[in-house]
């Protein structure tokens, strides 16, 4: 008959009512021989092989068929055949739910369908016109029943009609409980040992993820872990410049890597791309794409050019899942199957997310790993480059110093020559003023005149070069540090100024006047030359007064000078430590314009600051601090 392959007949079981005892013991030996059978097959396909072989062969069936229903539960898959030719069953591997067949119908119904003759079976379901129309005989869809769940369909056909008696009926459905029981052990087996393969590899996912922190390394080892214990297809997608880059792919072939990579490149997949890729990145949701039918291939919107090349990538059912750390997405994992025998399930998408949570945990550590490489880099190149200015400084600076050094020891040799080389001329000028004076006639008072600003120069010159001298001297002398009694030094001065003082005598205020640390010598200097300051700028004053204090602090003593003359402006304060600056004219107060410029340098030697204030008319204030 059209589709079958010819079988021999066996004896039906009943014989005018009674029945065949050697078709009965056939019966016994069959549900015996099935059952250590199954209780020894490893594999689906095992089962359904055992199960179609014996229900053909105990029942004198031409032909059997196992089906078992897709991932999504929306049609029915051959699984095991026997006595079909070939090319039926290629026209009948896949069988929509929504069919009206024998095979569906006891698949929703959970009840055996038996359809004695053709004719009759096509009357119920004329879908079995087209293939059946022209042969006679019976047919047999048995539901594949665990308890409550419905495992599939087992199908017999017949190519002579004949009656399914009580007898008959079960076998049948002992053969259809022993297949779905046997299933179902099965599928529980199965499911052990891909739970014992999921285990194992995300122990080995684990030891890969910790061991490294290079990108590129971590994602290459989990796509060909993937490879084909998970999937046939594994690529990981991360985001660069608003494109999602497939950085890593992986398939037993390289040339469906080459492939992929071909189609990727001509179609890039955007952030915000509303396909299963850019969806998973864009919502953080995880999907499932189980089976991917022909039918949904010529249904897809894509031109034919780009049917024809996701064609050849095989795809049948498809896991996309965003890779998540530290609550953002940072990348998407892609698996994809090549068989719908092997389609997606549910469990297979838990299983997906937990490796992709744990590649995203990774993702995100190499990435830090690279940020902190970066910043590293990039301050040793600062430190390296800051260590070349800090070098290229510190020559700068020694050669600085020594040319500074060579110039202040220039600048102090010519200070000496220049102070030595004048005092001869400087005495020579006042000598010879001094013997003028007294040979000029004494009624020749415009020459006694001139000759008195000649004397009054030489004196200017001479209290100028001193003043270099002692400069020079307070600049390179060496300190000595010891205490110093400061009642001791300001008495002293004090003694020396009031010789000078007998036409208009100072008033003097002196308070916590206390010991310090310095050098004697040149805090004297400090001394005279702030008190000598103070006495002739109150030379004019009907009741001079100044007044010397000194008070101590956590960091040290300062020291003022006060008094009550004529003051200065305060704007121009900063001039008057600077050597050769002066704030009055040389016709109202004597001076050089040198020894607050030495009070500075000498001050600054010891580690103080020196500064001054003042109110024009209500005299001004000297102060200077000692560093204990």
């Amino acid at each position: 008959m059209l589709g079958y392959m010819t079988t021999p007949d066996l004896p039906p079981l009943l014989t005018d009512g009674v029945i065949d005892a050697t078709r009965a013991a056939t019966f016994m030996q069959t549900w015996w021989r099935l059952s250590q059978t199954l209780g020894h097959a490893t594999t689906r396909d095992e089962v359904i092989d055992s199960v179609v072989r014996e229900g053909v062969h105990v029942l004198g069936a031409d032909a059997g068929t196992v089906l078992l229903p897709n991932a999504d539960d929306t049609a029915l898959i051959v699984k095991g055949t026997r006595g079909y030719e070939p090319q039926y069953v290629d026209g009948w591997h896949t069988i929509p739910l929504s069919r009206s067949l024998p095979s569906t119908a006891a698949y929703r119904t959970r009840q055996p369908v038996y359809s004695e003759s053709i004719r009759g079976a096509i009357d119920t379901y004329p879908a079995l016109g087209d293939v059946l129309g022209a042969t006679t005989g019976s047919l047999a869809a048995l539901p594949l029943l665990a308890g409550d769940e419905i495992l599939g369909v087992l199908s017999l056909a017949f190519h002579r009609p004949r009656t399914f008696d009580p007898t008959d009926r079960a076998f049948l459905l002992f053969l259809a409980s022993q297949c779905a029981l046997a299933l179902q052990r099965n599928a529980a087996l199965e499911n052990a040992q891909r739970l014992n393969a999921q285990l194992r590899f995300l122990a080995e996912a684990g030891t890969i993820l910790s061991r490294s922190l290079n990108l590129s390394e971590i994602l290459a080892s989990i796509a060909q872990l993937a490879i084909p214990e998970v999937a046939d297809w594994c690529v990981i997608y991360l985001p660069d410049h608003g494109q999602l880059e497939p950085v890593t792919i992986a398939h037993q072939d390289p040339s469906m890597v080459a492939l992929l990579q071909a189609y990727t490149h001509a179609h890039p997949t955007h952030v915000t791309s509303d396909s299963g890729v850019g969806r998973a990145y864009l919502t953080g949701q995880a999907e499932l794409l189980p089976a991917i039918t022909d039918e949904m291939y010529d249904a897809s919107p894509m031109d034919a050019t780009e049917k024809a090349e996701v064609r050849r990538l095989q795809l049948r059912s498809i896991i996309t899942v965003p890779m998540i750390a530290a609550g953002h997405v940072v990348g998407v994992l892609g698996l994809g199957r090549t068989d719908l025998d092997r389609a997606f399930t549910a469990a297979d998408l838990e299983f997906a997310q937990q490796v992709a949570n744990r590649a995203g945990k990774a993702v995100e550590n190499a990435r830090l790993h690279q940020e902190l490489e970066r910043e590293l880099h990039a301050r040793l190149a600062m430190q390296q480059a800051l260590d070349d200015t800090n070098a290229h400084l510190e020559d700068r600076v020694r050669e600085r110093t020594e040319e500074l050094q060579q110039l202040n020891d220039e600048l102090q040799a010519f200070a000496h020559s220049v102070s030595h080389d004048l005092r001869t001329p400087i005495r020579h000028i006042a000598s010879f003023a001094d013997l003028l004076t007294r040979h000029l006639p004494s009624e020749n008072d415009r020459a006694a005149q001139a000759l008195m600003q000649i004397k009054h120069g030489a004196q200017r010159l001479s209290a100028t070069v001193d003043g270099l001298l002692t400069l020079s001297r307070s600049s390179q002398q060496p300190l000595a540090r010891t205490a110093v009694c400061l009642d001791e030094v300001v008495g002293s001065v004090i003694s020396h100024l009031n010789i000078e003082t007998t036409t208009h005598p100072v008033e003097w205020r002196l308070s916590g006047l206390s010991t310090v640390a310095g050098d004697a010598g040149l805090l004297t200097l400090v001394v005279q030359n702030l008190l000598h300051n103070a006495v002739k700028f109150t030379r004019g004053i009907e009741h001079p007064v100044i007044e010397v204090t000194a008070t101590r602090s956590d960091t040290g003593t300062t020291i003022t000078v006060q008094d009550n003359g004529p003051g200065f402006d305060p704007e121009y304060a900063h001039k008057l430590f600077q050597p050769f600056q002066r704030l009055h004219h040389t016709n109202e107060f004597e001076g050089t314009g040198l020894g607050l410029a030495n009070v500075r340098r000498i001050i600054q030697r010891h580690g103080g600051q020196v500064w001054a204030a003042s109110v024009p008319g209500q005299g001004a204030v000297f102060s200077f601090t000692l560093p204990d």
